[in-house]
């Protein structure tokens, strides 16, 4: 083990520091009103959490080592789909009341240990570019769709159901609250689409994905503390 600077572990990094604090945010939400959202929430990005320090630690203490990067897409997978699952229960809850939303995570769940499956069986070698400063995941296309499927169906959905809460609601907490959810949401689904859908469609190299993900989620930190 040795420690190996990237762009892409420092990137990592970054959002497990932001996450923590967007964690004790949501922990605070759910103990103060004791509600289904906060308490989802903070499950959510716990997990979320859980992906971004692995993956972190794997880029930047195992760079060279290319089983530790596939291992890195492959746990990187199971956590984000165990985080999203928290969202597709929320979301059956707060509109599909009349559907059980344990559909929600068993959705999800399976469309995670599907891309987790392929991510395991189909050939692909990821490798750290020692020049650019960036690991080069290689993710094959069909282990991607799957996890942009997910986000499509998790945090565009909920955009929208905070959005609207935005616009009916009159109480000035519960008002800003739910904007800033609505734009935390629009932020994950801009994110997944782009690392798992555009960057490969475009051919988009590695450094520009970092970038796009130590910003975006400083823009999140900033809509979460504001």
């Amino acid at each position: 083990m040795a420690f190996s600077f990237s762009f892409t572990g420092l990137s990592y990094l970054v959002g497990s520091i932001l996450l923590v604090f967007l964690a004790i945010r949501f922990f605070r939400y759910w103990m103060e009103e004791r509600s289904l959202a906060g308490r989802m929430l903070f499950f959510f990005v716990l997990f979320l959490l859980a992906f971004f320090a692995s993956t972190a630690i794997l880029a930047l203490f195992f760079a060279y080592n290319a089983f530790a990067l596939r291992l890195a897409v492959i746990t990187a997978v199971i956590f984000q789909g165990i985080s999203l699952s928290f969202l597709g229960y929320l979301l059956l809850r707060l509109k599909l009341p009349f559907v059980s939303p344990v559909m929600g995570p068993v959705c999800i769940l399976l469309l995670s240990g599907a891309s987790a499956i392929l991510a395991i069986l189909l050939p692909y070698t990821s490798r750290f570019d020692a020049e650019g400063l960036v690991i080069q995941w290689d993710t094959p296309f069909a282990v991607s769709v799957p996890r942009a499927l997910i986000f499509f169906l998790t945090f565009l959905p909920l955009s929208w159901v905070f959005f609207q809460e935005y616009r009916t609601t009159q109480e000035p907490r519960a008002k800003e609250r739910a904007f800033g959810l609505a734009v935390i949401m629009a932020i994950g689904f801009f994110v997944g689409s782009f690392d798992f859908v555009f960057e490969q469609i475009l051919g988009l190299k590695e450094i520009v994905s970092d970038i796009a993900l130590t910003a975006t989620l400083v823009i999140l930190l900033l809509a979460v503390l504001l």
